[in-house]
């Protein structure tokens, strides 16, 4: 049954839904990193170093 399915779906199609399946999740890590890298306060970025120094004491 799934190689009736698959032998229906041009192989480049396939290709192009394998590197949409990595880029697309890759790509809105990214936004969201640098998204925060600009726009968290200065209060937040001083936070979050000392935090995680209290939780390994």
């Amino acid at each position: 049954m799934i190689e009736l399915v698959l032998g229906r779906i041009p192989p480049g199609f396939i290709q192009l839904c394998a590197v949409l399946a990595l880029l697309i999740p890759w790509l809105t890590y990214w936004v969201n990193r640098r998204i925060h890298e600009l726009g968290d306060p200065p209060w937040m970025m001083e936070e979050l170093p000392q935090s995680s120094e209290e939780e390994d004491g």
